[in-house]
């Protein structure tokens, strides 16, 4: 893992300091300076602002911008600086090119126009092509140069920025992804690097301009200083038009940057529920959902075309009139025999050539806000502070695997998820957990496995022991039936098939056309719900776990197939510890040991007899189940 980030920002709770959304860090609005870089290239220093749509000050903004090109620069520098030379190359044979016409003009053309005139002999014509040529050729490798390599630079840090963020999004444990949303991240890792890197492509250009502005100063100064007094009149008003617009177009590009992301999570909602939108008529609802956040995104978007529209009328009519101002001068200084006619085609030329590179640096600060929102943004995540996750002391009877010793779990919201909880799962054992929905199950199974930190009290488990949790809602990922059993780890074909068969899938896999090779769709959408809970348990069966748990696994099984895989699970070589949610009896049979939750703590503990003869919530919970599963008997009958 590369680290990234040294400073941290305190968005961390769902609720967010001033500055941060309903979603914590990652929507967060930020408007302040970024001001120090950090070794690797990032701003160390991010003050969150009490007011998020207040526009920075101007020079702030360009201070942004620039740690944004230092960031960039110092992460892929080779690129950066061969992009520069070319750029500065290409600035320096632009304005010899044009010196180069202008001597064409005065000892060819002039002189064969001129009264009495003469052609000038063949090696005076040759020479005089050959070094425009010559120059010519030189701006065309400049250009290849600064084209290709900026290119290269710009992917680089888009790149660079995409495996910063999944390295910190899989750097959090569950705890902190799950109060984002999903949307929401989605937009960090893709759209908002995109963003961040708007400005750069026009970057390399840019800073050629500059160098093209001031060597075409310096020479139309030496020209003649009355046309460097003209040409340098442009200057100041360009400038104080970027800064003008960058004013204006910060704000919007972060509300841009914000709107593509709640349009993200929106969409990302609908099609991850397309099946329940469909079944429960909620189309409308959610086409009106969408189609008010899309036209967020509109209204933030006009709002920006507003200010390019005049600011890119501003481009048009500045440059063209100074072109006109300078030939009436040029013209007028000809005349007083202060400069010669090659001397005016040359400097006009050369103007025109300097039009277009000074309309690339108005792009690139055109970028600049969108760049600075999606950057800060990025930034969010990445200097979110990373959340400790959940640590295990070491167990005080080496007999045990996992130890609860009186633990809480309180939400956010303030309810109360577990109570004073102490469990302790001994090596060989097999337990089942029961209880009512909302009892706590799922969760003290999140502190077995170590995914989630307790409130209070502790958890212990020996050095080494992780556990294998298969969750009620098994997820597939796009690919193979083999990848999604080893997800990429080393395994062989035999283990592979071991876990299917101990999963019960090796008759399903086996009528499939391609077997372990057979392609799923994403989430497995081309299997049915029993088939994924198969493979997911094949897939915790596979690493071989010292404590498999299990959140309700088999609930999407027939009972044939739940009692191959119960079978096969008493099977101390398939799992040697066992810990499920149960509801069906049969599956709670599995246990020597059952665990019952009543409100998020253990109203008792024993074998499932003795919990029948003893517990009257028990045995009324248990009996509801058979209720329940022999009611689902006489319907699938």
């Amino acid at each position: 893992m590369r680290p990234t980030w040294h400073e941290t920002l305190h968005c961390g709770d769902t609720r967010g300091p001033p500055g941060c959304s309903a979603n914590g860090a990652i929507a967060a609005k930020t408007t302040g300076l970024p001001r120090d870089l950090d070794q690797n290239g990032f701003v160390t220093d991010l003050p969150m602002s009490g007011a998020p749509d207040a526009p920075r000050e101007w020079a702030g903004a360009y201070r942004a911008g620039w740690q944004l090109i230092a960031a960039a620069a110092k992460r892929h520098p080779r690129p950066f600086w061969i992009a520069l030379v070319g750029a500065c190359g290409f600035a320096i044979f632009t304005v010899a090119s044009s010196w180069a016409l202008g001597r064409i003009v005065d000892r060819v053309v002039v002189p064969t126009f001129a009264a009495g005139g003469r052609i000038p002999n063949g090696m005076t014509i040759v020479s005089a092509l050959g070094i425009y040529l010559l120059f010519a050729v030189l701006r065309a490798v400049a250009v290849i140069t600064r084209r290709s390599w900026a290119g290269r630079w710009q992917h680089s840090v888009a790149a660079s920025h995409r495996s910063d963020v999944v390295d910190r999004l899989l750097a959090q444990p569950l705890t902190w992804v799950r109060r984002r949303h999903t949307g929401d991240l989605l937009a960090v890792a893709d759209n908002d690097p995109e963003a961040a890197i708007s400005m750069l492509p026009p970057l390399p250009h840019s800073v050629g301009s500059i160098v093209l502005v001031l060597v075409s100063t310096v020479w139309l100064f030496v020209v003649d200083p009355v046309l460097g007094a003209v040409a340098l009149i442009v200057i100041p008003m360009l400038a104080t038009s970027n800064i003008v617009f960058v004013r204006r177009a910060e704000v919007p590009a972060q509300r841009i940057q914000d709107a593509v992301a709640e349009l993200s999570d929106t969409i990302h909602e609908t099609v991850d529920g397309i099946a329940v939108v469909k079944v429960l008529g909620a189309q409308e609802t959610r086409c009106e959902i969408a189609f008010g956040r899309i036209e967020s995104l509109r209204k933030a978007k006009m709002v920006q075309l507003r200010n390019q529209v005049f600011f890119d009328a501003g481009l048009e009519l500045l440059p063209a009139s100074m072109t006109i101002l300078l030939i009436l001068v040029a013209s007028w200084r000809v005349q007083r025999g202060a400069i010669r006619v090659g001397e005016l085609v040359s400097v006009v030329q050369l103007f025109e050539r300097l039009l277009w590179p000074l309309r690339m640096l108005a792009f690139a600060m055109a970028a600049l806000p969108r760049s600075i929102a999606g950057r800060a943004r990025v930034e969010e995540v990445l200097r979110a502070p990373i959340e400790p996750r959940p640590t295990a002391l070491a167990v005080r009877d080496v007999h045990n695997v996992i130890e609860l010793d009186r633990v809480s779990v309180v939400h956010t919201d303030g309810r109360v998820a577990l109570d004073g909880v102490t469990v302790n799962v001994r090596r060989g054992e097999r337990i089942a957990i029961v209880g009512a929905t909302g009892a706590g199950k799922t969760t003290l199974l999140h502190l077995l496995a170590g995914i989630d930190a307790p409130t209070s009290g502790s958890v212990h488990r020996p050095a080494g022991v992780h556990p294998a949790l298969v969750f009620q809602e098994p997820l597939l990922f796009s690919g193979s039936l083999g990848y999604n059993v080893t997800l990429g780890a080393a395994a062989d074909n035999e283990a592979v098939d071991r876990a299917l068969e101990s999963a019960s899938a090796t008759d399903f896999v086996g009528d499939l056309p391609a077997g372990v090779e057979t392609l799923v769709g994403e989430r497995g959408v081309t299997l049915s719900g029993g088939q994924r809970q198969r493979i997911a348990l094949a897939r915790a069966l596979a690493r071989k776990p010292p404590v498999l748990l299990l959140d309700d696994t088999t609930s999407s099984l027939d009972p044939t197939t739940e009692a191959d895989v119960l079978l096969a699970l008493r099977n101390p070589d398939v799992a040697e510890t066992v810990v499920l949610v149960a509801a069906r009896p049969s599956t709670i049979a599995l246990a020597n040991s059952v665990v019952f939750l009543v409100d998020g703590k253990v109203r008792a503990r024993g074998t499932h007899e003795e919990l029948l003869a003893t517990s009257p919530e028990y045995r009324s919970i248990v009996s509801a189940y058979v209720v329940d599963d022999a009611a689902s008997g006489l319907i699938n009958g």
